[in-house]
């Protein structure tokens, strides 16, 4: 199993949990950009991508550097895990905030896994679905859903200048303290995780 991660960050949180494990696992990773993989061609039986293409201007060519180190068989799955402590309602109001503020935030990548999807079928690879399988209600804190926004934690958070930012979240905290009159409160958000087979 080899993964790959552009953010240094991140692999250090891979390899700190691979360090707590009692048992290892036949896992090496590699600090690179997937646009271009240090990889020869059609080496790998198969490759996973788990909300990839988001955050990625020149997703198609990513996309297209994923199949070419895949074998000639080898499936792509796309996967897509939940929205964690994420309210899609929040993240909504807040790109709304921005805009009142007269900044309009712009996606860096792909808005949804569709788009990925109709590239693919476009290439002329078949696609299989396994939706509905996994699903469940989440119960989901007001301050931690608003702390995940507040830390940037989201790519859609990154670009918006530091002052507008900071008047967004101070006007969400307060919408939602005035709505829910605690932001202890917990709000229940529809989850699901879903796989997507893109094969030769």
């Amino acid at each position: 199993l080899i993964g790959v991660d552009i953010s240094e960050e991140m692999l250090e949180v891979l390899n700190k949990r691979l360090l707590q494990r009692k048992r290892a696992l036949p896992i090496s990773f590699y600090k690179a950009d997937v646009i271009k993989l240090p990889f020869p061609d059609a080496v790998f039986d198969i490759a996973i991508a788990v909300h990839l293409f988001y955050f990625m201007r020149q997703w198609k060519k990513a996309v297209n550097e994923i199949l070419r180190v895949l074998k000639q068989d080898g499936p792509l799955v796309l996967m897509h895990t939940g929205t964690g402590v994420e309210v899609p309602s929040f993240n909504a109001r807040y790109k709304e905030l921005c805009v009142e503020q007269g900044y309009s935030i712009k996606e860096v990548g792909v808005k949804s896994t569709s788009e990925v999807v109709d590239y693919l079928a476009s290439l002329g690879y078949h696609i299989e679905r396994i939706q509905d399988r996994w699903q469940w209600t989440q119960r989901i804190q007001l301050n931690r859903a608003l702390h995940y926004i507040k830390s940037r934690a989201y790519s859609f958070t990154i670009p918006a200048p530091d002052n507008v930012h900071s008047r967004a979240i101070d006007k969400l905290e307060s919408e939602l303290r005035h709505d829910f009159g605690s932001l202890k409160a917990e709000v229940e958000v529809p989850n699901q995780i879903y796989l997507v087979f893109v094969v030769r």
